[in-house]
């Protein structure tokens, strides 16, 4: 039995064969048909023939008929042709059975059409199979729509799209058994040969990779001449936009001059508002007649970065105009006040409909952006371009450019805006000789300077050759408050100390042979800003000096370390210390507290008696301690000159004070586990603020943070330390998780208070450390 079966304007040859239509994947978005006609004994196992599978949604998909021919079939074929899948499953059944694959066919099949044993014979010898008929030899397909007339689902097919027999997922269906066999067969397609015999090849396999690199590497293509032709398009807006500014407004604003008898503004101020304009618009002009030439012939020649290589020197033209633009913007302001008449043309002109309601500003700004435009397009175009490509290596080196040409602008920026506030504080300085050619604005701010009794606020302004320390001087005016210069220390001569108790960690000191004191900041961060500026610039100033000493001023010893006496020292505040730091006598009404100008400690009166020239107070003979006089003797006691200047302290009467020796330790000595301030519950249940140490398990109490003897000692050996109970007196009168105690059997608990959260976390765990055996 010979006949067509017509799938979507494709007609299919059916010739006596193992009757199998797959039809799937169709053109139809995200929808796969399935269609199977089954041999006889498995049919009647299947109610559905057909079965259809959607990703979409099943239940939404469009209930359409499949469309089947059979012309050589008339008994089952109704008045218009066309019959029923059903009727086309009893055609199948009548077909003779045949060898598959080496497997058995059912014996006997009933013929519908009356076919014979010599026929069903002949047939038998060649295994065929569905396949479509050449649509050369049939040039009038059509498509037919018939209705399902048995159970089967409706099924939805296109009929614009052609028939695909090597589609990635083919169902095969055996006829030996009741059981049915599938072969996935992803990557092969199926076709016949002369013989008759069924072939698969991995040519998909193949193919389809290569179509997936070529779709890939057309879109990339495209992708890659539209972002050309957008760097054309904006070049062309901008163009404009200078065109507009250039030549328009300033031909409005001539016209209008001329035909005024007051001249509405002077010459020099109306050449003011357009900088250079003239010479960006010449420039940006030549770069849109390149661009617009390259996108022309885009076919021949696919490369426009090298235009922007050619023109890459000339883009520093835009570092006059970024660098003038608050200038300008500022001047603009000022003529439009100065000049009513000149204001009114402004209005006018930005009401035309040239200006679409935008104002004169909006255009001026455009130079300013066009530098970071053409940085984000040539990345774009960059992203988008093969490795391989002939415009990749300009790419890379004209974005090179672009970027180059954007950093020194807004590095010219920085420098006038610091320029500027220079200016600003010359004004604020008064006759001080502030600016000076090579020297730059590096840092300015207020700092709390720690003086021996107190704390005051001090200006400081940090330049690339020296430390400016100002005070206020006058009333006050905020941020335009005079300024007076009370020293000037040089960067060579500038030293920078960190103390290394936490309780200080807001300060630090600068020391000099003109000045030394210490500082506070409001926080750490702006403590750190400082301390990072002031190193930086110490180190730049003395690397740029360093081709102009000797190798012996290289050396870090000589360099930085200066002899006793050379500089001038950072006094220790009274408030902490308690005692002199020489005799640990305690400071009282009657024992006053002096301090040591060579190296700032406090001490009391005997100990501070003795005399010695220093060299940073011009070799003025000056209050040195018993300790810093012997060091100073040593260097100058052999100069005449300055021998007179010597003046020591008489230390037959003097009587020293007996310390045991457990409280021989300084109060900031290093290798302590921790140390800082803490509150301590005594008997009187009264919290008493002093300075604690923990070192080699040993608990030292000192008065004062600079003490150098303690008080009371407590060796924590076999203590318990914990967070303070809740249920104790003490909790009430102190925050919540910033006390613990102390306990030890047969001993009274000890209670404790930190300033913060931190600090008890960090003698909690130091504690813990120490008490454990």
């Amino acid at each position: 039995m010979m006949g067509t079966l017509t799938v979507r304007s494709q007609e299919i040859e059916i010739v006596p064969c193992l009757m199998i239509i797959v039809i799937q994947k169709e053109i139809i978005p995200r929808l796969e048909v399935e269609f199977v006609a089954y041999s006889a004994h498995l049919v009647k196992a299947k109610k559905n023939v057909c079965r259809m599978h959607s990703e979409e949604n099943y239940v939404n998909s469009d209930k359409k008929l499949i469309t089947i021919e059979y012309p050589d079939s008339q008994s089952f074929a109704g008045q218009d042709g066309t019959f029923s899948i059903g009727q086309f499953t009893e055609l199948v059944k009548s077909l003779p059975a045949h060898n598959f694959s080496g497997r058995e066919s059912p014996q006997s099949f009933q013929s519908i059409d009356g076919l014979n044993d010599s026929r069903v014979s002949r047939a038998s010898k060649k295994p065929t199979f569905l396949r479509p008929k050449d649509p050369d030899k049939h040039p009038g397909m059509k498509s037919f729509l018939c209705q399902n007339n048995s159970s089967d689902t409706y099924s939805s097919v296109s009929t614009t799209q052609s028939f695909n027999m090597s589609s990635n997922r083919n169902s095969v269906i055996s006829t030996q058994s009741n059981s049915s066999e599938s072969y996935e067969q992803d990557n092969c397609s199926v076709s016949d040969n002369d013989n008759g015999e069924i072939t698969s090849s991995t040519s998909l396999k193949e193919s389809r990779p290569v179509n997936d690199y070529l779709t890939l590497s057309k879109t990339r293509e495209k992708k890659v001449y539209y972002i050309a032709k957008e760097i054309m398009t904006s070049e062309r807006v901008y163009v404009d936009v200078l065109k507009l500014i250039n030549i328009e407004f300033r031909d409005y604003v001539q016209k209008a001059r001329l035909e005024s008898k007051s001249g509405i503004l002077p010459d020099h101020d109306f050449v003011k508002l357009f900088s250079n304009l003239p010479e960006l618009m010449m420039l940006n002009e030549d770069l849109l007649r390149d661009f617009e030439q390259r996108i022309s012939k885009w076919d021949e020649i696919k490369k426009i970065a090298d235009v922007i290589i050619k023109k890459g020197p000339y883009l520093k033209l835009y570092t006059v105009y970024i660098r003038d633009f608050s200038a300008m913007n500022f001047h603009f302001d000022e003529v439009c006040q100065r000049y009513p008449k000149f204001g009114k043309l402004v209005k006018e002109f930005e009401k035309l409909p040239r200006c679409q309601h935008l104002k004169l500003k909006h255009f001026m700004l455009k130079p300013v952006q066009r530098l970071p435009q053409y940085k984000l397009l040539l990345e774009d175009y960059l992203k988008h371009l093969d490795s391989d490509s002939d415009d990749f290596d300009d790419t890379t080196l004209a974005l090179k450019i672009v970027s180059d040409a954007a950093e020194h602008a807004n590095d010219t920026v920085k420098q006038g805006d610091k320029f500027q506030t220079m200016l600003k504080l010359q004004s604020r300085l008064g006759d001080w000789e502030f600016i000076r050619p090579g020297r730059e604005l590096l840092k300015e701010g207020e700092l709390q300077k720690i003086s021996r009794k107190g704390v005051g606020s001090r200006y400081f302004v940090l330049l690339s050759d020296c430390l400016l320390y100002t005070t206020y001087h006058g009333s006050w005016a905020g941020d335009s408050t005079t300024l007076k210069v009370s020293y000037t220390i040089p960067l060579n001569q500038l030293h920078v100390h960190v103390p290394t108790a936490e309780d200080f960690q807001n300060e630090f000191s600068i020391t000099s042979n003109v000045r030394s004191c210490t500082l506070r900041a409001r926080n750490v961060q702006e403590r750190n800003e400082w301390l990072d500026a002031l190193n930086s610039a110490i180190e730049e100033y003395r690397s740029r000096k360093a081709t102009f000493v000797t190798l012996d001023q290289l050396n870090p010893v000589l360099r930085f370390e200066g002899k006793l006496g050379d500089s001038a020292p950072v006094w220790i505040p009274d408030q902490r210390v308690t005692m002199c730091q020489s005799c640990s006598a305690e400071f009282s009404l009657v024992n006053r507290r002096h301090h040591c100008r060579a190296c700032g400690a406090v001490v009391c009166a005997p100990c501070s008696a003795n005399k010695a020239p220093l060299r940073y107070r011009q070799f003025e003979s000056s209050r040195v301690c018993d300790i810093c006089y012997q060091g100073v003797e040593k260097i100058y006691g052999d100069d005449i000159d300055l021998r007179s200047r010597f003046k020591r302290r008489d230390i037959s009467r003097s009587v020293t004070r007996f310390v045991p020796q457990r409280l021989k330790l300084s109060a900031n000595s290093e290798g302590s586990q921790v140390s800082g301030y803490l509150r301590k519950k005594h008997k009187n249940m009264k919290w008493k603020r002093c300075w604690f140490v923990l070192k080699d398990r040993v608990l030292y109490t000192y008065r004062a943070s600079e003490d150098t003897i303690a008080i009371d000692t407590l060796p924590v050996l076999g203590w318990t330390i914990a967070m303070l109970d809740q249920n104790t007196e003490a909790y009430d009168s102190i925050s919540a998780c910033q006390g613990f105690q102390l306990t030890h059997p047969g001993s009274q608990s000890l209670f404790f208070c930190a300033e913060n959260e931190n600090s008890t976390e960090k003698w909690i765990n130091a504690l813990r450390e120490a008490v454990a055996f």
